[in-house]
Formats: structure tokens, sequence, C-alpha cells
């Protein structure tokens, strides 16, 4: 990602995307309980654990990963809109957390420092794959895990089937010409 995607990208999270997100929150972190449950079923995380939460967003799988690893583990939410890690500080709080407001992709996160990498739809939005996956592999300790959950492709989820069938069929239209 080139500097200028990366704050473009950050402008678009500050500015529009969080500002939509946060004002409907509540809703959508309970829409987004059982989808939180599997992934920390699937990430075995145990007491003590040092864990990385991707794309953590206004919090609800950071608190879930610092609940798995209470006593004596940390888990770090990394996200790259600040009014996300704002919120998921004022939500949660810092108990056994750490913040940062930052690009997984790029930020300089310590070398084989976690024992697990989460990310609850965080992982889809890396602008170069590679890139991303490669700082998180670093980042992990040897034997460590990612665990993350992504929509599938967008023709397997009818809301956005419905949504692009009609921006499709309204794409070309002209205001005003004869259809």
């Amino acid at each position: 990602m080139s500097d200028q995607d990366s704050a473009a990208t950050q402008t678009t999270w500050t500015n529009e995307a969080a500002e939509k997100w946060l004002s409907r929150v509540d809703g959508l972190e309970r829409s987004g309980a059982p989808i939180r449950e599997l992934l920390m079923e699937r990430a075995h995380l145990q007491p003590g654990e040092r864990v990385l939460d991707v794309g953590c967003g206004s919090g609800p799988s950071t608190a879930a990963a610092a609940t798995a690893v209470h006593p004596g583990g940390i888990v770090t939410g990394i996200d790259i809109a600040a009014p996300m890690i704002a919120a998921a500080r004022q939500r949660i709080g810092d108990r056994e957390m750490e913040w940062i407001v930052g690009d997984a992709e790029t930020y300089p996160l310590p070398e084989g420092h976690y024992d697990a990498i989460i990310s609850q739809m965080g992982l889809m939005f890396f602008t170069n794959n590679a890139k991303a996956f490669a700082n998180l592999a670093r980042a992990c300790r040897a034997g460590g895990r990612l665990v993350g959950v992504v929509w599938p492709t967008r023709d397997k989820i009818s809301t956005f089937r419905f949504l692009f069938e009609s921006v499709r069929q309204n794409a070309y239209r002209v205001p005003g010409a004869a259809t």
C-alpha cells in the first residue's frame, strides 16, 4: 500500500465508515456475536497468552479475547481508524489490553511477540495481502496461530447480491432518459 493509499483508507475510515459504524455499534456488535463466539472457539486462547486482534473496531472481539487469556494474558487491539480505537477504549477500558491506531499491514509490530493473532472481519481489507500477512507472521511467535473470520465472496451473501444487482440495474441509467 502506498502512503497515498494508506492515507485514503485511513481518511475513509476516520471520516465516513467509522462514524456510520459507531452510530449503529450496539446492533452491529449484537449481530456479530455468533461470529465472535466461533472465532473464540477456533482460536483456543489460553490464560497467559499474548494476542493481537487485527481490525478490532470498537473492541468486542478484543474484550472476548481478554476474558479468554485472563489471568496473566494481554490483548492488543489494532485498527486503522482512531475513532474506532477511541470507542473501544471507552466501551471496554484498558483492562489487560493495549490499543494501537495503525495499519496492521505496515505497523512495526514486535517480532515474535504474539501467541495468537485473531481477526473478526478485519483481514479482508488489506491492500497488499502478501505484505500484510508477512508482517503478521513476523509478529507471531514460532508455533503461534492466526485465526480469522472473513466474508465469503459477495455472490454468497444475499444482502450483497441484492445490493449489487440493484446497483448494476441502475448504473447506466441516465436521469430523464427513456428506459
